[in-house]
């Protein structure tokens, strides 16, 4: 596999303990701009966000020669530089202020709440300052805590080799307190501790475990299974972490994805995408390519005007001229134009977002579930000298068709989603696609 990057950031759920409500963890990253959402080309089919600068890129001089106001100057210079709200904002007059605030910064830290005042300013809801640890976290798909996240109501998704799994923790078990306090009244400070003891439901059987924090690797990778002995089902999460991690994404989701279509010959394919807060977008991409095929299936607008189609051309994913992945060893389905079922809630945002958009226009596709976050722009980050990450919304989302979109997407079908049954027979979602799937030719007599 071989990959290019540099990367467009497109959203992130940087929580690995709860993740916090969608608007506050949407955060999609594309990567600087020279090119859209643009990354070094991954092989597997690792989608690098854009062509932003690769997130290792750093803002020079060095920390220790930089002071506060130094460092605020870099990234308003950064951000007044690729936003794409120059022809609707006042950005100057947001830059003045936010100089002007931090005149006074004592240390890097302080400059912080400065800056995200300036990106929040900017009315994108998407660009956002991440702090060292967060953004360690995120370029390199490792952190430390417990490693599970949790959806309402409170059920829990436990991230593989985590303390919590090996603690006996099991998705969609549902939290119920956290050291004998009900779990919706914990505070950030409560979740903090090295050790806690969480009280959970598992099928209506109470049970107790005791888990230590400890080192975790937060980024996931796609699930590919046969559904109901005729379908396919893709659980599609955000891409993150480091290259390998990337190209591991787009390996393991292309290979599943083989395996299903070799032993069931599905008539129809489920890409549920309703955890998916958003990440490395082209990663993502790369793995849908057998049902996306050649030719244009998105587009980014930046705010001078200018746009860039993003089309596949035989295993290659491009951004206008530039290669942002390659999958060497694609997957061929025997009819491309099968038909697809996309899920959606209100956590799906930015990369998840655009992986939607992808499919407009597409034949045999349908949405079901919720609305979205709304985020359907591209941000491009950089590397900051003291391990800050900040990206800025360069460009908005648009169809194959040309349209832009720059708000929540509604599905073609609307169904809440019960998390306690997430993925099962029983999920009401999940459902609903597969009545639709049942219905179309393809199907029929399966």
């Amino acid at each position: 596999m071989s990959a290019i990057r540099g990367r467009t950031l497109l959203v992130v759920a940087l929580a690995f303990f709860v993740v916090a409500p969608a608007s506050a963890r949407t955060v999609r990253h594309p990567i600087r701009r020279p090119t859209v959402r643009s990354v070094p080309v991954v092989v597997p089919s690792t989608t690098t966000p854009s062509p932003t600068t690769p997130a290792s890129t750093t803002l020079a001089p060095t920390l220790e020669t930089l002071s506060p106001q130094g460092y605020l100057d870099r990234v308003l210079t950064f951000m007044e530089r690729n936003t794409a709200r120059a022809s609707s904002v006042d950005v100057p007059a947001i830059v003045a202020a936010a100089k002007e605030r931090g005149k006074t910064a004592p240390d890097i830290a302080a400059t912080y709440p400065i800056i995200r005042a300036a990106l929040t300013a900017l009315g994108d809801r998407h660009s956002a300052l991440l702090d060292p640890v967060s953004a360690a976290s995120f370029l390199r798909g490792q952190s430390t805590g417990f490693g599970f996240r949790v959806y309402p109501p409170d059920v829990m998704w436990v991230l593989p080799g985590s303390p919590a799994e090996a603690a006996g923790m099991k998705t969609l078990d549902r939290v119920q307190t956290l050291n004998n306090k009900p779990f919706a009244q914990t505070t950030a400070a409560d979740r903090m501790v090295a050790i806690a003891t969480f009280a959970v439901l598992r099928n209506g059987e109470p049970l107790q475990f005791t888990v230590t924090r400890g080192a975790l690797v937060t980024a996931e990778r796609p699930v590919v299974h046969e559904f109901s002995g005729h379908l396919g089902y893709i659980d599609l999460p955000g891409a993150t972490g480091d290259s390998e991690a990337e190209t591991r994404f787009v390996r393991g989701g292309l290979d599943g994805i083989r395996t299903v279509e070799t032993a069931v010959r599905p008539c129809g394919w489920v890409l549920d995408l309703r955890r998916n807060s958003g990440g490395f977008p082209f990663s993502m991409l790369s793995v849908l390519e057998p049902f996306l095929g050649n030719g244009p299936f998105l587009g980014f607008a930046y705010g001078d005007g200018k746009r860039q189609a993003v089309a596949f051309d035989n295993g290659t994913l491009r951004v206008g001229t530039s290669k942002s992945w390659v999958n060497e060893n694609p997957v061929r389905l025997p009819d491309q134009d099968v038909p697809i079922a996309l899920l959606t809630s209100p956590n799906t945002a930015s990369a998840g977002e655009a992986a939607v958009i992808a499919f407009v226009g597409r034949r045999n596709s349908r949405t079901f579930g919720e609305p979205t976050v709304g985020v359907t722009s591209a941000n491009v980050g950089i590397s900051l000298p003291d391990g800050a990450f900040v990206m800025v919304t360069h460009s908005y989302d648009a169809d194959r068709a040309g349209k832009l979109y720059d708000g929540p997407l509604l599905p073609d079908e609307a169904i809440t989603t019960d998390w306690t049954t997430f993925g099962t027979g029983t999920d009401p979602v999940l459902t609903a696609a597969q009545s639709w799937l049942d219905a179309q030719p393809a199907c029929v007599g399966r």
